[in-house]
């Protein structure tokens, strides 16, 4: 139940998968030691998506961030590697796109495709996770096999401040600066 840490290649201190530049105005940012949080109430997703990721060996303690929108939006994102039961990235996300089947046929979340934006491989869902909060969720491989996890909470009538798809993207990019602690 762990995200791999965030290491910066150029010598970041606080490396990020989401700079100023990917999101709309920024009230704040949390970030958090581990977890791998999962935005809906639907059990098979809030027992898989915490499960498929783990610490990286090579890498320092695992890392979350959060962060609060002015327009009252979150986004969260997290970069970790899959864990090992699931082999590699694209057995953790197999395992969450049977999640994500299971949940649709429960009627607790709708399936997000390609269709919606994401690139090949990624798995998405939406779905509240109370009466008036409204969350979608993509994660993805990086193509290093690790996987990044975004998430858009929005609360009330209206559309989300950003699309899924495009800070999913924006997330990808920067997973690529972002490597393991070599020491």
């Amino acid at each position: 139940m762990a995200a791999v840490a965030l290491v910066g290649c150029s010598g970041d201190e606080d490396p990020s998968l989401l700079t100023d530049d990917d999101l709309p105005a920024i009230e704040s940012t949390t970030t958090f030691g581990s977890g791998q949080p999962t935005a809906t109430t639907c059990s098979e997703l809030t027992t898989r998506i915490p499960s498929i990721g783990t610490p990286d060996a090579d890498g320092p303690q695992p890392l979350t961030k959060s962060y609060t929108l002015e327009s009252g939006d979150v986004v969260t994102a997290s970069l970790f590697v899959p864990a090992q039961r699931y082999g590699d990235a694209d057995g953790a996300l197999a395992a969450v796109e049977e999640a994500v089947a299971a949940c649709v046929e429960k009627g607790d979340v709708t399936a997000l495709s390609d269709s919606d934006g994401l690139p090949e491989g990624a798995v998405g869902f939406s779905g509240s996770t109370t009466g008036e909060d409204v969350a979608v969720q993509a994660l993805a491989p990086t193509g290093d096999d690790r996987i990044v996890s975004v998430t858009v909470t929005h609360t009330g009538g209206g559309e989300p401040a950003v699309e899924i798809a495009e800070v999913l993207s924006a997330a990808l990019a920067n997973a690529s600066d972002i490597g393991r602690d070599e020491s």
